[in-house]
């Protein structure tokens, strides 16, 4: 069958008709399987299709070039694998692709083109990667036993591991399958005592990468960092900076549980570590490659067998500050969003000294209202949509050359003056400080997300800084004199614009959101009077203070009830309804977040 349609354009006709044709001769090869492998670039035969969607696969995605010979879909064996081969002979045969992949494997042109170039070099002997590729060579041309013309040793094992990629075999079945072939095969047969001898084998082709997801007793970890102080005397200078493990092996309500956390560093000093956390976070990432890539003998009590473990570091958690130490990404300044990297959009408001970060409806549904509710906003229809989320290479690509690890470059930031590292920064267009020493994890480009935010650290921020804003704590609250200002600056709520009064005094119109004093001792009250189970919160009555009409000391947990149960209740009749809906959507999201999938 002529199969030169493959290297054709998609598009050129030759090339439809030849996926025509394919479809028809795996069709009738498999009459009775509604699904077969698709040879298309993506799925590489390892991923089962439809046969109704075979088609769109290789139309969208091409077809495999190196798969000539179809032995997957139907196609026979035609020729023996070749024997006491020359390097510069031309072996490459239709039926066997083991040469091709070896070739392929090391990066190495043709036998041909090697045999016409030899000539130019002058180097005596081979380097240690060509003593790799023929000791490769050699197990290309062994027999499988004695006499045998279809297989070699090689070619054997390859097709062995495909079948062992495909149906999800173990590790210790493999190892049971091939002590039941040498006791099957004849007398001389040379085929490896185990899966680890078959591993070591092929190390130098590059197929040594273990399937993860095949071992259910592989660990998923996640790495949670963050600094406090641990002296109440907040005048005391001092941070300290547990690193801590979890494993998600373990189900929702025992992997966050004390017994089942790993401290594995303690990171202790008058101030954060900062840009040097890679020093201590060395040892870390050193075992975290080598549970990765060799793994560490288990004992598993269940089964009473030792087993090869690997781990995976799926994430980290953190809050913003700790987000932006590990993931090297500054949050501060005009592009302090990760997710919107370079697209973030920001505003200076002279007047509040700070920046305001205004492309957040970018997020929200196509049809949202939100979208055109300028008045509510900053003014203007948002119609844009949100930025596309980086993946680990588009984070190395921003990186480039001049971010490599321990470069003189980071060394010597925290000497610069800071104007001179901002405007740096400014001329690389990103808020890149360093490259994350987790990049040196060969996994860490490919995992989708690689950083996570503490969502209990957010909502408490997020519950503080409401509450201060509609019982309009002094010094505490968003609605203040520079607030206003800066309102008159973008030109909109004019109905809260300061009016100034004798001398240099400001008045500043009730806002709708803020409550007066009635409305205040009515919600303190409900607090100080709710009464919930044992167990579900902490007192939060201990916090209310009816005189001065105000809420501290909450901890993270009093804010979580807070927002997502008591909050929507107690405003539902104290402020307007155009204020009470957003808080209870506010207040749902929370909730929804939290919640169990």
């Amino acid at each position: 069958m002529d199969k030169s349609w493959i290297n054709q354009h998609r598009l050129h006709p030759e090339y439809i008709q030849g996926v025509k044709e394919f479809i028809k001769f795996a069709c009738e090869n498999k009459p009775l399987l509604n699904e077969v492998t698709c040879p298309c670039k993506r799925c590489r035969n390892v991923k089962l299709v439809e046969k109704g969607l075979l088609g769109e696969h290789l139309m969208i995605n091409g077809f495999l070039p190196s798969y000539t010979s179809w032995i997957f879909h139907g196609e026979n064996l035609s020729s023996p694998v070749p024997h006491n081969v020359n390097v510069g002979q031309t072996y490459l045969n239709d039926g066997d692709e083991t040469y091709e992949m070896l070739y392929e494997g090391f990066g190495l042109p043709p036998p041909s083109f090697i045999h016409e170039e030899a000539s130019f070099g002058i180097k005596q002997g081979p380097d240690e990667k060509t003593e790799k590729f023929f000791n490769l060579l050699k197990e290309a041309e062994r027999e499988l036993y004695p006499e045998c013309q279809k297989f070699s040793t090689l070619s054997f094992i390859v097709r062995l591991l495909h079948i062992k990629c495909l149906s999800g075999w173990s590790d210790k079945s493999f190892t049971m399958l091939l002590e039941l072939l040498k006791d099957s095969f004849p007398k001389g047969e040379t085929l490896p005592k185990s899966f680890y001898a078959t591993r070591k084998l092929l190390r130098d082709l590059g197929l040594d990468y273990h399937k993860f997801a095949s071992e259910p007793r592989n660990v998923r970890l996640g790495l949670a960092a963050d600094g406090f102080n641990p002296f109440k005397a907040m005048n005391v200078s001092h941070s300290s900076w547990p690193v801590i493990i979890m494993p998600y092996n373990l189900p929702p309500w025992l992997c966050m549980k004390q017994p089942h956390m790993m401290m594995t560093l303690l990171i202790d000093g008058p101030s954060s570590p900062g840009n040097n956390i890679d020093v201590y976070l060395r040892l870390v990432v050193d075992e975290l490659k080598e549970l990765w890539e060799n793994g560490v003998d288990t004992y598993d009590a269940e089964t009473n067998q030792m087993f090869r473990m690997h781990a995976v570091l799926l994430w980290t958690i953190n809050d913003f500050p700790a987000y932006a130490i590990l993931s090297r990404w500054s949050m501060k300044g005009a592009l302090a969003c990760p997710c919107c990297n370079t697209h973030t959009r920001s505003r200076y408001l002279k007047n509040g000294r700070k920046l305001c970060y205004m492309g957040h409806r970018r997020w929200l549904n196509g049809g949202h209202k939100f979208r055109k509710a300028s008045a509510s906003f900053d003014g203007t229809h948002e119609f844009k949509p949100c930025p596309t989320r980086l993946s680990g290479a588009n984070v190395l690509q921003q990186l480039g050359h001049k971010f490599k690890l321990n470069s003189k470059r980071q060394q010597s930031s925290k000497r610069n003056r800071k104007g001179k590292e901002k405007e740096e920064n400014e001329d690389l267009g990103h808020n890149w400080k360093k490259k994350s020493i987790f990049f040196e994890l060969s996994y860490w480009e490919h995992n989708l997300i690689r950083h996570n935010l503490d969502v209990m650290h957010i909502e408490k921020n997020v519950c503080d800084n409401v509450l201060w804003t509609i019982l309009n704590v002094d010094g505490k609250g968003k609605d203040n004199l520079n607030t206003r200002r800066d309102l008159q600056d973008m030109g909109i709520r004019k109905a809260l614009y300061p009016q100034k009064r004798v001398g240099n005094k400001y008045y500043l119109p009730p806002a709708c959101f803020a409550m007066n004093n009635r409305e205040k001792s009515l919600f303190c009250t409900l607090l100080k009077n709710i009464k919930v189970p044992d167990g579900y919160a902490s007192n939060i009555s201990r916090r209310v203070n009816l005189k001065q009409r105000s809420i501290s000391g909450l901890k993270s947990h009093d804010n979580h009830i807070l927002m997502q149960q008591i909050l929507p209740i107690a405003v539902r009749n104290l402020l307007p309804k155009k204020v009470v809906e957003p808080l209870i959507e506010l207040s749902n999201f929370f909730r929804q977040l939290c919640s169990k999938p």
